[in-house]
């Protein structure tokens, strides 16, 4: 069996919570800073070329704020938008210092006035992986930055059997750190077919060892 075909976990939230977690650090400044320390200590991590910000109307009520908070980035900017802006990865400190400035604005109801919207590639940094194997590759978090929250959907990749001493210790050491909190519900072993596809399987509460900042669903 060739190494690509070995079986794995996988990590994703289902479609019932948009497929993500609110941050664990409720401020999105902190949050975000809790992201890239994780990002940092745990991963080998690319940001993608698409960064968009948009500033969103309100669901109901007065539309002020909204007129306020596009005005104030067309005014960083130098820009006259009516509400989508485009960032390069270099920009990315720019473009999240203009959606940190919610707080300059009353909380609305749901989201806005600003989405930021940005998704970071990554392998996981840590001698024990398989060095040759593409299961290193494929995990990632998307990130939105609105309504002075954050809210991460995450994709991971466990590169090792559910039965591995290696993926217990792991999750353990990367629990407290992780910026989400990881859910038993939403682990999936993932088994090869003879098709060279993998099946999805249940993973049963006996069989994952749960370390710090990982809770049962």
């Amino acid at each position: 069996m060739k190494e690509d075909d070995n079986e794995f976990v996988l990590y994703e939230p289902t479609k019932s919570v948009s497929y993500g977690h609110q941050a664990r650090e409720k401020n999105a400044r902190r949050a975000w800073a809790q992201i890239e320390d994780f990002l940092q200590k745990w991963t080998i991590a690319k940001l993608h070329d698409s960064i968009s910000l948009q500033c969103v109307p309100p669901y109901d009520g007065p539309v002020k704020v909204y007129n306020e908070f596009r005005a104030h980035i067309n005014r960083t900017l130098g820009t006259e938008g009516e509400g989508l802006w485009h960032f390069s990865p270099e920009d990315l400190p720019r473009a999240l210092a203009l959606a940190f400035d919610e707080e300059k604005w009353p909380r609305q109801q749901g989201d806005g006035p600003a989405y930021l919207r940005f998704t970071y590639d990554f392998e996981w940094a840590t001698p024990i992986l398989p060095a040759a194997s593409p299961l290193r590759r494929g995990s990632s978090f998307t990130i939105t930055v609105s309504g002075k929250r954050i809210f991460i959907q995450p994709t991971l990749i466990f590169p090792w059997p559910i039965d591995s001493g290696i993926i217990q210790k792991f999750l353990s050491d990367i629990g407290p750190d992780a910026p989400i909190q990881l859910r038993e519900g939403y682990f999936k072993r993932m088994i090869p077919t003879k098709n060279g596809e993998h099946r999805v399987l249940r993973i049963a509460k006996d069989r994952l060892v749960l370390g710090p900042g990982i809770v049962l669903s």
